[in-house]
């Protein structure tokens, strides 16, 4: 195969992963959808704080519940390793 059927394929590929992951977030222009992107995601750090307050002395409790939390921000933005994607944008 030549080196162009492998960029097609490459590019195929990768469209069809962006509509899975969502909305490229440089092309997001909705203030509001960013304002409450950044409210979801500041919620999740806070949260990360929280915790960091009650588990002063329990490294294990604390490190359970933040990757539970980290977790939460795929329900938001995703990423490719290159790109961030905001969900059901």
């Amino acid at each position: 195969m030549s080196n162009t059927g492998n960029t097609e394929l490459a590019t195929g590929a990768l469209s069809h992963l962006s509509v899975e992951l969502g909305t490229e977030l440089h092309t997001v222009t909705d203030a509001h959808k960013l304002q409450r992107l950044v409210e979801h995601l500041w919620q999740i750090i806070d949260h990360i704080d929280t915790l960091d307050d009650i588990a002063k002395d329990n490294d294990i409790f604390y490190r359970e519940h933040v990757r539970k939390w980290q977790e939460k921000r795929h329900e938001y933005v995703k990423s490719d390793g290159y790109s961030l994607f905001i969900v059901n944008a």
